[in-house]
């Protein structure tokens, strides 16, 4: 007679040890003979999360719900999943349904913290996780959370506060040592960050917490110029990430992409499809180049005026690229099928997923949507948006490739490309080759601004790009760094944007121009094309 219970309790044991795939093998093979076994509909559900296939994901977890609709923790895990697919208001309902159920288990609150903390609500999202602490004094996700956004919203004084409730309860624990190596680092107190974080040490189920170790470890090392100790953590970092993620595979996937579409615009020297006679009501406006080439600054500087607001880094046009293959199947020779109706279809669509980002329920005159590798889609983007215009960010190749390469970014299919040097200065390579090709072919609306020239004569350059986007100037641009410090900036600039301007990154690459021998050699022709040479 078979046994659920024993191997539900492997499959338990399985997941707890961090083999899913064994434990997904022992749940299907539960559900080929109980389709209604409500453990394991909801383990499979929470790995399949795991693994962000969410539409699998969702279709287990709401079968749970169907067998027992008075669920908390498949409602709670259901929520997780709208959270990451962007579905917001079904995210909250799920949720919140999940408190209505069970009002003393502390994961929806904490869960409601991480989505209001999406939807850049940070009193709201500080709120939730201080209530998911009251109601388990001991929950340490909630912890964690909240000193992620206390440093990221640059709260030194509440975060050193939360660090030292934390040694009283959770004493000795390596993760609030490392939040107190961050807090010194951001007190510029670096030999005190080098000291507390040298030693540390996670094992291999804490990635996260090691990859970040060694970032701000590398970075004290880089402010007390001890360039060698620096470049050895950002590698370990980045060859971390390359020993645990099967990176090169969605890499190269991605590439090939890339690579594809290099080729096919590469032949064509004209704009390859007819015009739409539809009416614009709105024209956008995109912010892009190639990553660490000063956006968040110039985004941090925008929205500080009133009559701009900038969308960070959010997925409308991964959605928007989505839904235009749903009618090219990805061949872009049949862009030029698009009609009108399916045009309208597609802005429909970009513009509602861009409504639920919206702080200012679109009171702005300018909405601009700030993602620098959007710049692979302006073909697309320019099929759906003729009129679109764009500001195209540029520092240094070798700053920017090199910046790349020290950052602990969120790893997608575009982000792997920063774990190896070569493989950030070949990409840097075949992003420059597509923009040169696109502004040949599609001659665009864009205003290029140098991250240096808006460094060295800030109020000149910016005034450029208000000229370019039809508004005044206000004296409140001055004061940005002030008001970058009241929100929660995604990327990993948070720290430098709610820095006055100072050059202090401009030419960091000549102290690592040893390990950048090579490297140089293949971004150099960008060095000369865009005048770089006296940098």
């Amino acid at each position: 007679m078979y046994n659920f219970q024993e191997e539900l309790n492997l499959a338990l044991k399985n997941i707890q040890e961090n083999q899913k795939e064994k434990a997904e093998e022992i749940l299907k093979k539960i559900l080929s003979k109980d389709k209604k076994n409500l453990k394991s509909l909801f383990f499979l559900g929470n790995i399949y999360s795991e693994k962000k296939n969410y539409q699998l994901s969702k279709k287990y977890l709401k079968h749970a719900i169907s067998i027992n609709p008075n669920f908390p923790e498949a409602y709670n895990s259901l929520g997780i999943v709208y959270t990451n697919l962007g579905e917001f208001i079904k995210a909250e309902e799920s949720l919140n349904r999940a408190i209505d159920i069970n009002a003393n288990i502390p994961e929806p609150y904490n869960n409601l913290g991480i989505l209001k903390r999406e939807q850049n609500e940070i009193i709201s999202s500080k709120n939730y996780f201080i209530k998911a602490i009251k109601i388990n004094n001991k929950y340490f996700p909630a912890y964690i959370n909240l000193m992620e956004l206390y440093e990221r919203t640059n709260q030194n004084d509440l975060l050193e506060e939360i660090i030292n409730k934390c040694d009283d309860i959770f004493v000795n624990h390596k993760i609030i040592k490392l939040y107190r190596g961050k807090l010194k680092y951001k007190k510029k107190k670096y030999f005190e960050t080098i000291e507390i974080l040298k030693f540390l040490k996670f094992n291999n189920s804490e990635i996260i917490f090691e990859k970040a170790r060694l970032l701000n470890l590398a970075k004290s090392y880089d402010k007390i110029k001890s360039f060698d100790e620096a470049f050895d953590c950002f590698k370990k970092m980045n060859d971390l990430s390359l020993s645990n993620l099967s990176s090169d595979t969605i890499k190269i996937k991605y590439n090939e992409e890339i690579d594809n579409r290099k080729n096919y615009f590469k032949s064509i020297e004209s704009i390859p499809w007819k015009e739409t006679k539809l009416k614009y009501v709105e024209s956008p406006v995109f912010m892009i180049g190639f990553p660490r080439s000063g956006t968040t600054l110039l985004d941090s500087i925008l929205r500080s005026h009133t009559d701009i607001e900038v969308v960070e880094e959010k997925p409308m046009i991964e959605i928007l690229i989505s839904n235009i293959k749903n009618f090219t199947n990805g061949n872009l020779k049949r862009l030029n099928e698009l009609n009108d109706d399916n045009l309208k279809e597609l802005r429909n669509v970009y513009f509602e997923k861009r409504k639920i980002y919206l702080e200012n329920n679109s009171n702005s005159k300018i909405i601009i949507d700030k993602l620098p590798l959007n710049i692979i889609y302006v073909p697309e983007i320019l099929r759906v948006f003729p009129n679109a215009r764009f500001i195209f960010s540029l520092r240094h190749p070798y700053d920017s490739v090199l910046s790349c390469y020290f950052q602990n970014f969120k790893l997608n299919s575009s982000m792997s490309n920063f774990l190896k040097l070569e493989d950030s200065a070949n990409f840097y390579d075949t992003v420059m080759q597509l923009w040169t090709t696109y502004k040949k072919i599609f001659n665009p609306k864009v205003y290029e601004l140098k991250y240096e020239d808006l460094i060295f004569s800030f109020e000149n350059s910016v005034k450029k790009v208000l000229n370019f986007l039809e508004i005044e100037w206000k004296d409140d641009l001055y004061n940005f760094n002030e008001i970058a410090k009241k929100r929660r900036i995604t990327t990993p600039s948070y720290y430098q944007v709610t820095q006055p301007i100072n050059n202090k990154a401009i030419g960091r690459w000549k102290n690592y121009n040893n390990q950048l021998n090579e490297t140089k050699l293949i971004i150099k022709k960008w060095v000369n094309f865009y005048n770089y040479e006296k940098y």
